[in-house]
């Protein structure tokens, strides 16, 4: 009978480094289990925290680049651009080259959004942001009636609509470094401060507010998943803030990216978002988008063009221009069409 020779366990550094990075984990679990929870929990009883009537600064409540806009605005998750500042500033970090972004929004009414965008990120560790946001209106006489009587209608001076918003962003990786990563190999938070300012006629209102996000994702992996909080701060004049949570998860699948988002502000029900981003050829990409609210589905599309996509070049390579396109329709009224143009060195 052959007898085999029994090797004792060998208690080396490898079984020891085992047991302390297991409980190392476990550790690491908990404190993230804490932290998310937490976040959900404040999450939850802001967007339950409304009263009655309607936010104010309800320039907030639209979003106004293009490919977010394409997607339904299903983009916590997917942020990698510099219109990250409007939904998750961590997305910041993802940036690979300096971007400066300009969106024009002819809104209905004859009302007109501005925006310029600036992000940067520093060696995927430290990024930072900057927008500003312009709601602007032709000027409107002001027509008065001392009675009820039409030829007692007398002309006035002029009505000026006229919002902003400042926004100035931070971004930092927590990058195998803390307890925010133990599963994934990154976890970027992102924070906001915004000045907010309204004028309409011969009132003026102004407030502080900021937005907070968290952004999980790998170096090499195909999901993300995202937790952001926006507006919250003080009243506008007597008004709340539209203060939003959003928690999303995107795929990215290579020639394709599919998002998905439950947001809700403090005024509306809730909202479920759904995008899809296609690549067609080199360069070009589709969008489409759709949301689900108060039983009634919307649906959104657009186009992409990148002059210099990185599939073709090094992502560090020159200057390239993104062109973006968004189509809104709306049930009552006039088709909404939104141009962004980006500029990434």
């Amino acid at each position: 009978m052959k007898i085999k020779k029994i090797v004792p366990m060998n208690r080396d550094a490898t079984g020891y480094k085992f047991v302390i990075l297991s409980l190392k984990k476990f550790v690491i679990l908990s404190h993230l289990a804490k932290n998310l929870v937490f976040i959900l929990i404040f999450a939850v009883s802001l967007s339950q925290a409304a009263t009655t009537g309607t936010a104010g600064a309800t320039f907030l409540k639209l979003n106004i680049s293009a490919r977010p806009q394409a997607l339904s605005e299903s983009f916590s998750a997917l942020a990698n651009d510099v219109s990250a500042i409007e939904f998750n500033p961590a997305g910041l970090i993802r940036l690979n080259k300096t971007e400066i972004g300009l969106t024009q929004v002819n809104w209905y009414n004859d009302i007109t959004i501005q925006n310029i965008s600036f992000g940067k990120s520093f060696s995927n560790r430290h990024a930072i942001g900057f927008s500003c946001v312009l709601l602007q209106t032709e000027d409107y006489i002001r027509t008065l009636s001392e009675t009820d009587t039409a030829s007692e209608i007398v002309t006035g001076d002029k009505i000026i609509l006229n919002d902003s918003a400042l926004s100035l962003c931070y971004a930092y990786n927590f990058k195998e470094q803390y307890y925010l990563s133990p599963v994934q190999e990154n976890a970027n938070l992102g924070i906001t401060v915004k000045y907010i300012s309204e004028k309409l006629y011969k009132t003026e209102n102004s407030a502080v507010a900021g937005d907070i996000g968290l952004l999980f994702g790998p170096d090499r992996g195909n999901n993300y998943y995202a937790v952001a909080v926006q507006n919250i701060g003080s009243n506008i004049g007597t008004d709340i803030l539209p203060t939003t949570v959003r928690l999303g998860t995107a795929y990215n699948g290579g020639n394709y990216t599919i998002s998905t988002e439950v947001s809700q502000r403090i005024d509306s029900p809730w909202r479920i978002n759904l995008g899809i981003e296609a690549t067609i050829v080199t360069g070009f990409l589709l969008r489409l988008g759709s949301f689900y609210q108060s039983g009634k589905f919307n649906f959104n599309a657009g186009l992409g063009l990148d002059t210099n996509p990185q599939s073709v070049l090094p992502a560090k390579a020159g200057i390239s221009l993104c062109i973006d396109y968004a189509y809104t329709p709306h049930e009552y009224l006039n088709t909404m069409h939104r141009f962004s143009l980006t500029v990434k060195f």
